[in-house]
């Protein structure tokens, strides 16, 4: 049975194993084991049926949905598409700002009833473009697994670049780029969506954000003028678990991460973002301690332009939880310090990298 749950792998997104997902409002599916999660967690002191289940995971899809107002579907990867990270016994997760500047051509609107803005246009597409290749190369050259960009500085051209690239590569090289890369999330057709490719340059993922950005301007309140599809997609692998990405909003909006967490037992949390501060994510990303959900928040140092450098002094963290000891669980901070291209043009291949342990020993 465990051979046989390991080696479950999807071409397309599924909603269960079960036929009758959609009439009984559960849906049954194979369980991948995440290193670093307790073995026994909360089966003293919780009545979730998952905690007991040893091959397989269900989901409450009606829970999911009063909850959230989201549905959920899932798509599972090859047991061997992290064998690199198993083989030296952790995961290489890598984060980059992208780019130090930003040229985003954005519309309010005013119909006095609501204030809105949309994304235009983002102008320096080519810099972007060189930027995701050198920082995607030196990602492989680093051993990273995973490499997540961060919201709004994408573009079809950037993720384009990036697939090509990829899809191009000699599989018998030597080294070998990531496993997974969350690109640069972009603004189209009242839409924001993070699309998750894998090493090969496919698709594998592309989550749309679901709760609008609130900007101050004017002295008044615009908001986001995205469409949210209500919609949550979730990569399973052996040995990492559930993976997710939520954008930006979505994270400070603390009841709909804690119920995501909750319901979906997500163990990798990725948080593309575009904001002007860092508090509200930390608080909130702090929920994700007793899930054992791993955290990834990656936000836009050229917002150093739209604010003070002090509010904005981490751009990026990831928090380690799980069978790790003390000394190593807990925030990774990703910060400005001694960082002189800032602002300059002069950065293009910024890239900070943590290593997420597989042995509980540690």
């Amino acid at each position: 049975m465990a051979d046989c749950i390991s080696d479950y792998t999807t071409d397309e997104e599924i909603y269960g194993l079960n036929s009758n997902s959609k009439e009984q409002q559960v849906q049954l599916l194979p369980r991948c084991h995440c290193k670093w999660a307790h073995k026994n967690k909360d089966k003293n002191c919780s009545i979730d049926l998952n905690n007991f289940l040893e091959h397989f995971y269900y989901v409450d899809t009606k829970a999911l949905y009063e909850k959230t107002h989201c549905s959920v579907s899932h798509v599972f990867l090859e047991s061997s598409t992290f064998s690199r990270a198993e083989e030296r016994g952790y995961l290489s997760i890598g984060i980059s700002a992208l780019s130090d500047q930003i040229e985003l051509d954005s519309i309010l609107a005013d119909d006095h009833e609501r204030c809105s803005f949309i994304v235009n246009s983002i102008s320096n597409v080519d810099l972007l473009v060189k930027n995701a290749l050198s920082i995607q190369k030196k990602a492989m050259q680093e051993g990273v697994d995973i490499l997540c960009f961060p919201e709004m500085l994408g573009h079809p051209k950037v993720n384009r670049a990036l697939k090509e690239k990829l899809a191009d590569y000699p599989e018998d090289d030597l080294l070998d780029y990531s496993a997974l890369t969350i690109c640069p999330t972009y603004w189209n057709d009242h839409t924001n969506k993070a699309e998750v490719i894998n090493k090969f340059g496919e698709q594998v993922i592309a989550q749309a954000k679901q709760i609008p950005y609130p900007l101050p301007s004017q002295g008044k309140q615009y908001i986001e003028d995205i469409r949210p599809d209500h919609h949550i997609h979730l990569i399973h692998c052996e040995g990492i678990g559930r993976m997710a990405v939520i954008i930006c909003k979505d994270a400070i909006d603390r009841d709909y991460l804690f119920n995501l967490i909750n319901e979906l037992k997500v163990t990798l949390l990725f948080v593309p973002s575009f904001s002007t501060g860092f508090y509200d994510f930390q608080e909130n990303l702090s929920l994700c301690r007793a899930f054992d959900c791993t955290a990834v928040w990656i936000n836009c140092c050229s917002l150093c332009l739209m604010t003070g450098k002090e509010k904005l002094e981490k751009i990026g963290t990831i928090l380690k939880t799980g069978r790790r000891s003390q000394f190593k669980n807990g925030y990774y901070h990703f910060t400005h310090k001694n960082c002189t291209k800032e602002n300059a043009g002069g950065c293009h291949n910024c890239l900070y990298i943590q290593h997420i342990c597989f042995n509980s020993q540690i």
